[in-house]
């Protein structure tokens, strides 16, 4: 088993609000895509929030239209601050 852990600490999103891409607290970027297949790979990844606090994310798929699109996300657990969206955001694109 891979012992890495990330934890994002700012997510892009596109003109529809999906997140595409996340950043690291060593400011490094990855693609929402390369996300998802390192946690599927046992790369752990957590949401690391302004309090401090520090939350596990797992991959959830989310059908749109008949076609499986995969995403991050925390446990529920009723706790707005730790959910990606409400991440501070950064600019992606060129």
């Amino acid at each position: 088993m891979i012992n890495i852990t990330r934890y994002i600490i700012q997510v892009c999103q596109d003109s529809d609000g999906d997140i595409v891409e996340v950043k690291f607290n060593d400011y490094t970027t990855k693609l929402l895509s390369d996300a998802v297949k390192e946690i599927e790979n046992g790369i752990s990844y957590k949401v690391k929030c302004s309090n401090g606090k520090e939350y596990n994310l797992t991959v959830g798929v989310h059908t749109v239209k008949g076609i499986n699109k995969k995403f991050l996300r925390t446990d529920p657990d009723g706790i707005n601050i730790n959910n990606l969206d409400n991440l501070e955001k950064y600019h992606c694109y060129k």
